[in-house]
Formats: C-alpha cells, sequence, structure tokens
C-alpha cells in the first residue's frame, strides 16, 4: 500500500528503518521518555501574559484574543534535539529512567552532534517537543486526532477566551470528552484544543460527509493515487502550518507513521532510544532521513 504521498512520476518510498508505527517502539521505550524531565528550554504559548492567547490567526481576528507568538528560529535545517545531562548508564530502556535534559534547537543537525545533543524531530523545537508530549504520542498515537475533535465540541471556546491558560486548560480537563488529554503539556494540549475548534468550524462539512469522523484513514485515496481529501484539504489549508509552527513536533517530523497521509518529502526518519536519544546503541552511528535528502552522523560510543 501507498502510505505517503510520492513527487510526480514517482512511486512510494520504501518503509524503512526510522520511520516507525507507534507499535513498534516498545512500552519500556516510551515509559523511559514519558519519565526524563526537561531542565531548560521547554515552549510555552506566549503572547498574552499569562491569559489564553489564540495559535490560529483566523480565529483570534475573529475573537479579538491576542495571537500567540510563534517560536523564533525556524529554518529548513533545524532540529529539535535532547541534550541530556549525562550518558545512560545503560542501553536498556527499562534502566534509562529519569535522565534530565535541555530541549534546544540547533541550526542544524551537525550542530546538534557538536553539541553532544540528540536529534528528536526535524524542525525547530515548540510547545509539543518535549518529552512528556512524545511520551503521549507514543501511547496514543493517531487518537490524539479522535480526542482533540470530541474535545473540542464538548467544551465551548467562548467560555475560555477570558480564562488564564491554567484556568483554561483546567476547564477543558474537567470534562469528560477531554480527560484523555491530561498527560500532554498544557501548552501543547491547549494547541491541540483549539486546531480542533478552528478544523469543527471550518471543515465540517467537507470531513462530515465521509464515513467515519474527521482526522481518520478517510483523507487517503486508494493507492497508487495516494491523493487528499475533500477533507483533508480543508484541515491543511486551515490548521496544519500554523499548527506545525507552534508545535514544532509533528507526527511526521518524529518519523511516526500517521493515519493521515502526508507528502513522502514531509517525513522525516529519526530512530529512538531513550538511552542514548536517537543513536542506536552499539552501531557505529545513526541516519537521519528526510525522503530525497540522507545525512549520515557518525557517532563515536
Amino acid at each position: 500500500d501507498c502510505w505517503c504521498i510520492p513527487d510526480e512520476g514517482t512511486s512510494c518510498p520504501t518503509y524503512a528503518t526510522g520511520y516507525n508505527d507507534v507499535d513498534d517502539i516498545s512500552l519500556h521505550k516510551r515509559e523511559a521518555f514519558e519519565s526524563h524531565e526537561a531542565t531548560k528550554g521547554l515552549i510555552e504559548m506566549k503572547g498574552n501574559g499569562d491569559k489564553v492567547c489564540i495559535p490560529f490567526k483566523n480565529l483570534s481576528n475573529e475573537t479579538k484574543v491576542t495571537a500567540c507568538e510563534v517560536p523564533t528560529g525556524k529554518k529548513d535545517e533545524n532540529v529539535c534535539a535532547f541534550k541530556y545531562a549525562e550518558e545512560a548508564k545503560s542501553s536498556d530502556p527499562e534502566q534509562c529512567h529519569d535522565r534530565k535534559y535541555e530541549l534546544t534547537t540547533y541550526e542544524n543537525e551537525s550542530k546538534a552532534r557538536d553539541a553532544n545533543a540528540t536529534v528528536t524531530h526535524t524542525g525547530a523545537c515548540g510547545v509539543c517537543s518535549s518529552s512528556k508530549d512524545f511520551a503521549y504520542m507514543l501511547a496514543q498515537g493517531d487518537n490524539v486526532f479522535h480526542f482533540s475533535a470530541k474535545c473540542a465540541k464538548a467544551v465551548d471556546y467562548k467560555g475560555l477566551l477570558t480564562k488564564t491558560k491554567k484556568e483554561a486548560w483546567d476547564t477543558i480537563l474537567k470534562d469528560k470528552e477531554c480527560a484523555k488529554f491530561k498527560d500532554l503539556s498544557e501548552s501543547c494540549g491547549l494547541l491541540w484544543y483549539f486546531k480542533a475548534v478552528v478544523d469543527n468550524m471550518e471543515c465540517k462539512d467537507d470531513c462530515n460527509k465521509s464515513p467515519t469522523a474527521p482526522y481518520t484513514s478517510l483523507m487517503q485515496k486508494d493507492s497508487p493515487d495516494c491523493g487528499k481529501s475533500k477533507c483533508r484539504k480543508c484541515l491543511d489549508e486551515h490548521t496544519t502550518e500554523e499548527f506545525t509552527e507552534h508545535a514544532g513536533r509533528t507526527h511526521t517530523n518524529s518519523g511516526i507513521t500517521s493515519i493521515m497521509v502526508h507528502n513522502c518529502a514531509h517525513i522525516s526518519s529519526v530512530v529512538h532510544n531513550p538511552c542514548s536519544g536517537g543513536n542506536i546503541i552499539g552501531a557505529a552511528g545513526f541516519v537521519i532521513t528526510i525522503i530525497g535528502l540522507v545525512v549520515t552522523v557518525l557517532n563515536i560510543m
């Protein structure tokens, strides 16, 4: 089957090492990432003091609520990396819990390697780049798309606009349809919520004509076409770009395959290991791939 949208005239690329279904990453690895703690560099939504800001410009303009600031320093070559305080003492994920790290955007992968930092996704860091949010992505996979859509329908966003971010987040989590968001960081959770608000407003007609709810595999046509449905095109038009700018981490730039169809050129390949960050334990190096661009990193261990 075609798992991404290839460039015109090319075929679907091989599903190779570094492209990970959530089931490919063991429970022990996920639990280790969940236990890691950022001591510096976490990015939070900013733009309206401690009050709620809106990460999507159209909704910000409509509500007259200040737009959130986009994290700075974003360039095509940027990578987001964990710079751990010390080397892991074991290659066993069960023994790699409670590591401390700094979350940092580097100019490119080479700069991250020179700083002895480990790439966790391509692109600059954002509000969803922490190990906590990565562990949530691994635990929930594409379910986060469903959770956010249901949550946004259950909680009226208009009642959150005058609240502080903490008050808004607490209000969201009190609703049973949003309870599964509790393991996300506050800023990442608010971003997912407001994305779903905009998607539900702008794409209701296109997505509800489909046999299942928004954010599902209805968005991909059959192989070898692999084109996007009207629903998916609508979502891309209204929220995908701004979401990525704020989130930093996405399924695709973290090498986690998604039920949402994506252009092959946008999918990164990253090998994740909580004991060495992104290195393959015992190997001479690791490879981070953006289809069409391969960078081989020598990592002397």
